[in-house]
């Protein structure tokens, strides 16, 4: 939102003026990440740009009021939105941290609470005691001077430190398995499913891409069954949620559905569930999700961005390509019989957690 030397609006047009085409900001519990596309030929100009938005932000008390303002205003859409009603039960039933926990989820209101209750004061400190490049990793893709790049980059962040610890927030795995909770959200014209399973793994254990493919293949069926064949959902999903530094992983499911349809929507993913349970995948299924599984690879590192943050990734990690190239290995290497083992080792049947939220009258 600005910086000590530059306006909002006068930052956007040094930006557009020297090419910039995207600025990305993500931030996560361990991490925030700021991606920037733009010509390499300017990187003398936009690396001192870049400087100024991260170590000398305006902290400019109105922009500070808005941008609390549409944060406030965001939770408050979510009040009683079905999504974000399952969503933030299902994180507290399978991960139930203290409250004070920073890894707790807390509900709207607390957050709501919170966020009236930071100020700028507190945002400054925070900056001035814990941004820094002290512990981070920078990755440049494209057409550009290396040696210019190097030098414009010690300049501008080479004496950039701070003496605050660093240490990356752990989650822990927790075997809580077949609970259940049915929530309301009333006078909305649409329900929530989510399942989860919780499983000790994290991206390199053995079952680790067996189990991609697995969800890969779990997810087309559902959206075969579900959406397709019986139209009973809006969309319907599976993923797996996997944290950067500890085993800790969930498998999920998402479905959103008319209120009315639950009882059919629930039935027909138990019965997905338990057949694919019992009688896992055949061999054709596994070559076409591996197909799949591989082609997203390639198509991460063909996009400029998505090869960058997967070069951080690694870099964060202490690892390079060759751990991709494994893993791909891997991949084609798989069986029908292989998938299938892991599949009875980490879904045991009858044990997903599931949340549903709805307004489904007197339906217990």
């Amino acid at each position: 939102k600005g910086t000590q030397d530059l306006s909002r609006i006068a930052l956007a047009f040094k930006a557009l003026t020297l090419g910039v085409s995207d600025l990305d900001i993500r931030t996560g519990p361990n991490f925030i990440s700021i991606a920037i596309q733009g010509r390499g030929d300017k990187i003398a100009e936009i690396t001192p740009l870049l400087t100024q938005v991260l170590r000398h932000p305006a902290f400019a008390e109105d922009e500070f009021e808005k941008l609390r303002a549409s944060q406030i205003a965001r939770l408050e859409s979510q009040r009683g939105q079905p999504d974000a009603v399952a969503g933030d039960a299902l994180e507290r039933l399978v991960n139930p941290y203290p409250e004070t926990d920073i890894r707790a989820v807390q509900d709207i209101d607390t957050r709501i609470a919170l966020l009236k209750a930071t100020t700028l004061v507190q945002a400054k400190a925070f900056h001035a005691a814990y941004m820094s490049a002290s512990h981070g990793e920078l990755v440049l893709v494209g057409a550009f001077d290396p040696i210019l790049a190097r030098q414009e980059i010690d300049k501008a962040f080479g004496n950039w430190s701070t003496s605050s610890d660093y240490g990356p927030i752990q989650f822990q795995h927790q075997a809580r398995y077949g609970l259940r909770e049915v929530l309301k959200a009333p006078d909305k014209k649409s329900a929530t499913y989510l399942a989860d399973m919780p499983m000790e793994i994290d991206e390199d254990h053995a079952d680790f891409v067996a189990l991609q493919i697995a969800n890969l293949a779990l997810r087309k069926r559902l959206k075969l069954r579900v959406r397709e064949q019986q139209g009973l959902s809006y969309a319907v999903a599976s993923w797996l949620v996997l944290h950067a530094h500890d085993p800790a992983a969930h498998w999920r499911i998402y479905a959103s559905f008319a209120p009315h349809n639950r009882s059919v929507v629930e039935s027909a993913i138990d019965e997905e569930l338990a057949r694919f349970h019992a009688n896992g995948l055949t061999p054709t299924e596994v070559k076409e999700a591996v197909d799949e599984w591989l082609e997203r690879t390639r198509q991460v590192r063909a996009d400029d961005k998505s090869l960058a943050f997967l070069m951080d990734t690694n870099l964060e990690k202490n690892r390079n390509f060759d751990w991709q190239a494994r893993q791909e290995f891997r991949a084609r290497q798989l069986t029908a019989t292989d998938v299938n083992r892991v599949i009875a080792m980490f879904v045991p049947p009858h044990q997903w957690n599931q949340v549903v939220a709805g307004d489904f009258g007197s339906t217990p």
